[in-house]
């Protein structure tokens, strides 16, 4: 159980993060500064700098929750599926739970406008591909280093992510990120084979 100060951190958090998201959402992300997110989320923006250091850590905090939710799941040592089912798995029902979020659609367009949000997202995946095909690897029992196949079904597969996700942000949020994701990973897996 956590104690009163840490539940009150973690409110103060969420306060904050949804303060910028409806600040992003109504002025843009350039228009947006932090001492109006502290105002509105009734903080001091000395508060706000302890919690988040940059507009730019602020605005990826969800996303960036969603990137340590995918790659958790890889590196348990206890996981019990393969981690290309993992991945799939864990990725998938993460499309899912996007279907119909308009605040969360509104959020991945905004990081596919501002450069430095897209290049810090890009980092992530960069970040989760590394993840995946260390997990491959460890599966087969191989070194990362030495595992070609598991790296280039990572690199397939965070390609697939990234295009699932960038159709999506382009698209109305009720578009089937799920079903686009899942057809062309059970795609690619089926064409390149999964490593074994």
């Amino acid at each position: 159980m956590s104690s009163l100060r840490e539940r009150k951190k973690e409110r103060t958090r969420h306060a904050l993060v949804d303060a910028a998201y409806e600040l992003f959402s109504t002025h843009g992300y350039q228009a947006t500064t932090l001492e109006e997110v502290a105002e509105l989320a009734d903080v001091h923006v000395q508060t706000l700098y302890r919690y988040f250091p940059t507009k730019e850590s602020l605005a990826l905090e969800r996303i960036d929750e969603i990137h340590r939710r995918i790659r958790d799941p890889l590196m348990d040592p206890a996981r019990e599926a393969d981690a290309v089912t993992t991945y799939v798995t864990v990725r998938a029902e993460n499309f899912d739970a996007w279907k119909g979020n308009r605040q969360f659609h509104e959020l991945w367009r905004m990081v596919d406008e501002v450069p430095i949000l897209r290049g810090s997202q890009l980092s992530s995946f960069w970040d989760d591909e590394l993840a995946l095909a260390d997990a491959i690897a460890r599966d087969r029992g191989l070194a990362p280093e030495d595992d070609v196949h598991g790296r280039l079904v990572a690199g397939l597969l965070i390609s697939i992510s990234i295009d699932a996700i960038e159709r999506w942000g382009r698209a109305r949020a009720d578009f089937d990120i799920r079903g686009f994701f899942e057809t062309r990973a059970a795609y690619a897996l089926d064409r390149f084979g999964r490593p074994g």
